[in-house]
């Protein structure tokens, strides 16, 4: 088995929390270069991305209707929501079928005193990168954590920490 699927979900789960780490150290300096918001970019797309890798884990606790529904239903997590347009609109460049903005902006907005903040501006409302982030992270956090387990199909390895 290759190093990085060696841990099925928890592997994408682990590399989706290092680029969160990345991300907030970066959003700490004044001004980001082009290479650091690619660590921004990066956590969007291993963020969503984990929900492939849950829909794709054998025998995983995971229901594929569970994990769309962090997407997809009304009551679903904005955060998540977003995190789609963003990692789909990274990845083919424009979107069809947006969870909520097909259109969303990656800008920054200059802070008085020097330096700027990043933003997601998507639905007519600003997103601060770190607030989204932090929101994403949260919210597979407690879908792992409150997922039913089926102790005949789970693995100890899969069973929350």
């Amino acid at each position: 088995m290759s190093h990085h699927n060696a841990d099925n979900w928890r592997s994408q789960y682990d590399r989706m929390t290092r680029w969160f780490d990345r991300l907030r150290v970066v959003l700490r300096e004044d001004v980001l270069t082009d290479s650091e918001l690619d660590f921004v970019y990066a956590f969007f797309i291993n963020c969503y991305h984990l929900r492939d890798w849950l829909n794709k884990t054998p025998n995983s606790r995971f229901s594929q209707k569970s994990i769309e529904d962090l997407f997809s239903k009304d009551e679903a997590s904005e955060a998540l929501k977003l995190c789609h347009d963003i990692a789909t609109g990274l990845k083919h460049l424009t979107l069809s079928r947006p969870k909520i903005d097909a259109n969303f902006a990656v800008v920054r907005e200059y802070v008085a005193g020097g330096g700027e903040k990043w933003l997601i501006l998507a639905d007519g409302k600003k997103w601060p990168i770190e607030d989204l982030a932090i929101d994403c992270m949260s919210a597979w956090d407690e879908f792992i954590r409150n997922a039913p387990i089926d102790r005949r199909t789970t693995s100890e390895r899969e069973r929350p920490r």
